[in-house]
């Protein structure tokens, strides 16, 4: 009889094993969790072998690139898409820790090309239209959230900038913009609004146009900002 191994959190490939498990047959399985968020039940043979890589998303990927038959494969759009497939799939990549390192997903539907254009195609000729394709970037309306239609749209990648996870907001009279917007919008330097932010300033202070405000001074004197 062999010696029992415990898999539990060893990887295979895009696969992480969760737990022991076992098949309707009684059979002893493991549970994994693919980089694309599907859960999957594997032997070990197959695991340690290196038969079994994936959930099946690899498989898809690669017969989907193979077949070509789209005629897309040169264009800025499936780029786009590739793009998208490798900061989740892909350990090496050098910001893989922003993306599938940290939980994002690309949904099922997507990790076949065609559903991706059908979903977003439309709306990229839109958006290129508007604004050149160097301009359109695709967008997760949620930066915590995953890689679907629901929670894609097009931007610009100064729009793109402005949605990161660690964005600062500011709201005045109603109106939400981030440090760079506002600081576009009011031709103050983003360094001078980011500094009198930290400094604990009121909204109103922190975006007012005053040289007295800025760190260079030290201090601020009230009577100067009512005058």
């Amino acid at each position: 009889m062999g010696i029992f191994k415990d898999l539990t959190g060893g990887k295979f490939g895009r696969l992480t094993v969760i737990k022991r498990s076992k098949n309707k047959n009684g059979t002893v399985m493991w549970e994994c969790l693919c980089v694309c968020g599907n859960i999957k039940n594997n032997n070990a043979s197959n695991l340690n072998s290196g038969r079994t890589k994936s959930c099946g998303c690899f498989h898809i990927e690669r017969v989907s690139i193979r077949m070509k038959t789209h005629g897309m494969a040169k264009t800025h759009f499936y780029r786009i898409w590739g793009d998208m497939l490798t900061r989740i799939t892909n350990s090496k990549y050098k910001e893989y820790y922003l993306y599938g390192g940290r939980g994002i997903r690309v949904c099922k539907r997507w990790l076949e090309f065609e559903n991706f254009k059908n979903d977003m195609y439309e709306s990229y000729l839109e958006h290129v239209k508007e604004f050149g394709e160097k301009q359109t970037t695709i967008d997760r309306i949620d930066s915590n959230g995953n890689y679907c239609k629901e929670n894609c749209r097009w931007a610009t990648k100064r729009e793109q900038c402005n949605n990161k996870r660690n964005s600062v907001y500011i709201v005045l009279n109603g109106v939400k913009k981030t440090i760079s917007e506002w600081a576009r919008h009011l031709n103050i330097p983003v360094n001078t609004i980011g500094n009198r932010s930290r400094r604990g300033l009121p909204v109103e202070l922190i975006l007012k146009k005053d040289k007295l405000l800025d760190p260079k001074y030290w201090v601020w004197k009230k009577e100067s900002l009512d005058k």
